[in-house]
């Protein structure tokens, strides 16, 4: 491809070479001359002049065709540039499926989707079909529990077909407690999945296991998930509160604790449990407790430390008055802790997710008078 010295008179020739996937198209320029398979001979050469090859990608044909029970689109042949892919569309009729493709090509089938290898040379696509319904597989979309008793559970399902995604057919998810939601399509789709979803709010709290099954489709079969496990749950947010009912405490002197316990919902505790211990323990100490809202007490009064499993409804709560005599203060401190906690097990299944404030603690000092009446 470099510049060329000839004697006034003579010819020389060039050897034109295509690249891969490219054929000869023409030879230009202003020398003239004549082309002979790849050789470009000049005419003869009487002055400076130019040879310019000029070269055109391949193309080939690709001829797709169907048997019977189905079409492919296009159904025509394809000129494709060499090294270029093509895709075809196959639909099967009703009562059919895609069995397979084959043909000179190659390539590879996803859905409903035949795409060809690069095309190198003349060839074809053969689309099959079988007669019956397309096998299908259903899974139940994960879900991030535990979920909250009442609220709406969003949950997907995909059914994917063998080769191509059902258009039709109805999913029902079902909870081994009862509970039920259905889809009845038409499915959003990509490739061989199709996408169904639908909503569950679950009335009672426990496990359950979750079911989904695809049927009532034209071109696809019948099938079931694996079965998913699923906890519900009461959600309450729980909180305790101490008030020391004087600021100085003594040795063999009573003193008073106001302990309130709330729930601030939303939904009810039962089975809460609430724990009030004092050191030292108090002397001959009693206690009352009294309802706040629509909350019951199981025990209205009690002796020593307290502790006591209630139900607490929403936006209720209890309130526990603890009067008791000191006992000597070693250390010159009294110490009152209490804790409320939800009770998680069956049948009760209650979950806490503010656990900052379901303990408090409460410290009083000794106020020391000695005998010359200081402190």
């Amino acid at each position: 491809d470099s510049p060329q010295s000839v004697t006034h008179g003579q010819t020389t020739a060039f050897t034109l070479t295509p690249s891969v996937g490219f054929a000869i198209d023409s030879v230009g320029g202003t020398c003239g001359g004549s082309l002979v398979g790849n050789t470009f001979t000049t005419s003869a050469i009487t002055g400076n002049c130019t040879v310019v090859a000029s070269f055109v990608a391949l193309s080939y044909t690709v001829t797709p065709s169907a048997g019977a029970g189905g079409s492919i689109t296009p159904n025509s042949p394809q000129s494709v540039t060499h090294g270029q892919t093509t895709a075809f569309t196959l639909t099967p009729d009703v009562g059919f499926s895609i069995d397979g493709v084959s043909g000179s090509c190659g390539g590879d089938l996803a859905g409903g989707i035949f795409t060809t290898d690069p095309v190198i040379a003349d060839c074809t696509v053969v689309a099959s079909f079988i007669s019956g319904a397309e096998d299908t597989s259903t899974s139940l979309g994960a879900v991030v529990g535990p979920v909250a008793l009442g609220s709406d559970v969003n949950l997907l399902v995909t059914v994917t077909g063998t080769a191509t995604a059902p258009a039709d057919g109805t999913v029902e998810i079902s909870a081994d407690t009862g509970e039920s939601c259905i889809d009845a399509g038409p499915p959003q789709s990509s490739g061989s999945e199709a996408t169904f979803g639908c909503t569950i709010a679950f009335a009672t709290p426990g496990p359950r296991l979750l079911t989904a099954s695809f049927s009532g489709s034209q071109t696809h079969n019948d099938s079931v998930s694996a079965a998913q496990a699923l906890d519900v749950v009461r959600i309450a947010d729980l909180s305790v509160s101490i008030q020391l009912g004087d600021g100085e405490i003594e040795t063999g002197q009573p003193v008073t604790y106001l302990i309130e316990v709330r729930n601030a919902g939303p939904d009810a505790a039962p089975g809460s449990s609430i724990n009030v211990v004092a050191d030292p323990s108090l002397i001959a100490s009693d206690w009352i407790c009294e309802p706040v809202g629509s909350a019951l007490c199981s025990s209205e009064t009690g002796s020593g430390d307290i502790s006591t499993l209630e139900e607490l409804p929403p936006g209720s709560g209890l309130d526990f008055t603890l009067v008791g005599e000191i006992a000597e203060l070693v250390d010159g401190s009294l110490i009152l802790e209490a804790e409320v906690t939800t009770d998680a097990a069956a049948p009760n299944h209650v979950v806490d997710e503010a656990l900052g404030n379901n303990n408090a603690t409460s410290t009083a000092l000794e106020s020391r008078i000695f005998s010359d009446g200081f402190e």
